[in-house]
């Protein structure tokens, strides 16, 4: 899920003109502007439309989201933390966040199971999907580790 940061408050542009939207940006990718133009919503990127003539921000969201799946993941602490690099790792530490990470993994799981609405699921989904993402960057990097020596 992209999160936004506001930019600049609504405000009163006058007789004539009437109220201005409030201006938000991508939290993470702060030269993607989220806006209400006219009757719609945009999002540019240094003033070039990415997406363009949605009726509601989250539209804008969803189909930003779509067009660049990169501004989600540098959004969400999840998915930070699952691309995060474990190169510099002891074998000891990686042991010790696996075993936390597959404990995690299941609670998510669990509690995306027993979620009462869609955006509370997806939420814990997506978490148990960013603790799946760093076992197989775990593994990898003890594959690696073997193989070397």
């Amino acid at each position: 899920m992209i999160k936004l940061t506001k930019k600049a408050d609504a405000f009163w542009a006058g007789n004539g003109f009437g109220n201005e939207a409030a201006e938000w940006v991508v939290k993470g990718a702060e030269e993607i502007v989220v806006r209400k133009s006219g009757s719609g919503w945009i999002a540019t990127e240094n003033g070039t439309r990415i997406v363009s003539g949605r009726g509601t921000k989250k539209e804008v969201l969803e189909e930003l989201e779509w067009k660049r799946p990169e501004l989600a993941a540098t959004s969400d602490p999840a998915n930070r933390i699952a691309d995060m690099d474990v190169s510099n790792l002891t074998d000891e530490q990686i042991e010790v966040i696996r075993e936390l990470t597959l404990r995690a993994e299941d609670g998510f799981d669990k509690r995306a199971n027993l979620a009462d609405n869609d955006d509370a699921r997806n939420g814990w989904a997506s978490q148990a999907d960013a603790c799946m993402r760093l076992l197989g960057r775990l593994r990898e990097e003890a594959n690696n580790r073997t193989e070397a020596a």
